[in-house]
């Protein structure tokens, strides 16, 4: 019913939301030049890797779901 795929949506997001704060956990925890680093494996000039093909989808993503977000709203 409604209410228990509202329920389920909820929890969702709400376990999203705890898996970007951890991911802000870590990541500002992180001093510039590892942060440096990384953005050199993934920037457009750095080679092909899965880790920069990994970043670009979720990039593509993100952009994706923004648009979405803007059309329902």
């Amino acid at each position: 019913n409604a209410e228990e795929r509202s329920a389920r949506n909820f929890a969702a997001r709400k376990a999203l939301m705890s898996q970007c704060d951890m991911h802000d956990l870590m990541w500002f925890d992180l001093d510039s030049d590892t942060r440096m680093r990384w953005f050199e494996k993934v920037g457009e000039n750095a080679p092909s890797s899965e880790t920069k093909l990994k970043y670009q989808r979720i990039q593509e993503a993100i952009r994706y779901w923004d648009k979405e977000h803007i059309r329902l709203s």
